[in-house]
């Protein structure tokens, strides 16, 4: 009997056997620190044991073309590791700030922050060395001239003298312009905003893929180059409108367009899937449902779709994320979330009144997804946070997941079994857990332990009441279904 206890155990002890996988990473870093004004330089960002990652790296300073942004993950889910590459110019001297921020999520779906900075210092060229001076040659003496006689002058010959000394007027060189002022920057079917002298922004959708640049000098001498047709990015694009004065002097102007992310409404979801990028997002609404159509569509892309609530100001308020390599059953369910709980004073008399964010789901049955909450107004980015889901039939209180670092005014998490959730600093004492720790294996393996002995001592009968008395009970969480 011993020996087919401690069998049990074994087995037991290789199934809650964790898989050690290296958490995702990555990392900034640029090819040179210090440029001369007018050279070029390259900014890396290397993604390591990601399956997937999204993030961003911005400049400021004498800079032009220094911005990556990427969104993307493997087709299988599996870790890689890559790197993104973006060549930067610098357009005058100083200091270049660079920045990444963002986030990469391993194949085991544990997501980790993305942050970076570095610095190049732009100087200007040395100047050219002055060349000696060329000495001026002797002048050559003139002869002396013989004297002649001069008779007393006629009337006539002294008007000629008159006329011969009224010297003619020289005509200075004119002075070349130095005007490198621009007259009128615009782009064509667009109402491009002026921020300032040199910085002009536009925001477009993101079904326009280019756009016709017209820049007009205010000196019809000037000249004008970056004018015309350019290509767009999803994300920021920065253009250089550079004036040439007629004297040589240059003055440049900035265009600034950002591209929108693939976003659509969800009736629009065929052309979604169509897009090349692997995440793609759908604007919902409170009355919109996600149907067993829609999750078959993604499910069959592969592709990583973002559902978004967002509110007139168009910032999110909630994201659904729901990624088509993972998915398993379909079930139609509703996106939509309420920030109230019906039986909120049950729940805070529970938890003992913390301060929070309260979610409830719309739906007993969902998909496998991650839940992305817009708490601006409750956390600030950079403090941690611990998610709780609320059984209100069992009126207990389970911690779905600790330390959530907010970034970008959100906190994410995956979701599990309950409808009501609920988003604090705090810590809830007296709450049970929804992930397995060292202690909760231990118990485990001691519960197992007890169910072996008692089905060697009362035989199949009594394993047959103890299934049939389990199986009766009614189960009201929320169903994740896998």
């Amino acid at each position: 009997m011993k020996k087919k206890i401690m069998i049990v155990l074994l087995l037991f002890g290789l199934i809650f056997q964790t898989k050690i996988v290296k958490a995702a990473s990555g990392s900034l870093s640029v090819s040179s620190r210090n440029v001369i004004v007018g050279n070029s330089f390259t900014v890396s960002v290397y993604v390591n044991q990601a399956a997937a990652w999204n993030f961003h790296v911005t400049s400021s300073g004498p800079v032009s073309g220094c911005t990556i942004k990427q969104a993307d993950a493997t087709a299988d889910a599996m870790n890689t590791s890559k790197s993104f590459q973006t060549t930067c110019t610098a357009t005058g001297a100083g200091t270049i700030n660079i920045s990444l921020s963002g986030d990469v999520t391993g194949e085991d779906d544990v997501n980790s922050g993305l942050y970076g900075s570095t610095t190049v210092t732009v100087s200007n060229p040395a100047p050219p060395p002055t060349p000696a001076p060329t000495p001026s040659p002797s002048p050559t003496p003139s002869p002396t001239p013989a004297p002649s006689y001069n008779p007393t002058p006629s009337n006539n010959n002294n008007n000629n003298n008159r006329n011969n000394n009224i010297q003619s007027p020289v005509t200075a060189g004119e002075e070349k312009s130095s005007n490198a002022n621009i007259k009128e920057i615009s782009i064509e079917n667009f109402q491009l905003k002026k921020d300032d002298d040199v910085n002009y922004s536009l925001i477009v959708n993101h079904i326009v893929e280019d756009i016709t640049i017209k820049a007009i000098a205010e000196d019809e001498k000037s000249s004008v180059k970056g004018a015309g047709k350019v290509k767009l990015k999803v994300g920021d694009n920065k253009f250089e409108i550079i004036v040439t004065a007629e004297n040589g002097d240059t003055k440049t102007y900035y265009v600034n367009v950002k591209r929108k992310e693939n976003e659509y409404p969800i009736s629009d979801i065929d052309d979604a899937l169509k897009e090349k990028d692997k995440i793609v997002s759908i604007i919902i609404k409170d009355e919109d449902k996600i149907t067993k159509d829609i999750l078959d569509k993604i499910k069959k892309s592969k592709k990583q779709v973002s559902f978004k609530k967002v509110d007139d100001e168009k910032n999110d308020i909630y994201t659904w994320t729901i990624d088509g390599n993972k998915l398993g059953q379909l079930v139609e369910f509703s996106p939509k979330i309420n920030f109230e709980f019906k039986r909120k004073d049950k729940f805070d008399t529970k938890a003992g009144f913390r301060t929070g964010k309260y979610i409830e789901l719309s739906s007993m049955k969902i998909p496998k997804s991650t839940l992305k909450i817009n708490v601006k107004n409750t956390f600030k980015d950079g403090e941690k946070v611990n998610v709780y889901y609320y059984d209100e039939d069992k009126n207990e209180i389970v911690l779905v997941k600790d330390i959530i670092i907010v970034k970008g005014n959100e906190a994410e998490f995956s979701v599990t079994k309950g409808k009501n959730y609920f988003i604090t600093r705090a810590t809830i004492e007296g709450t049970a857990h929804n992930y397995y720790k060292p202690i909760a294996i231990i118990e485990g393996i001691a519960l197992l332990a007890l169910i072996v002995v008692l089905f060697q001592k009362n035989g199949s009968k009594n394993e047959s009441k103890y299934n049939s008395d389990n199986s009766s009970k009614e189960d009201k969480t929320v169903e994740i279904v896998e």
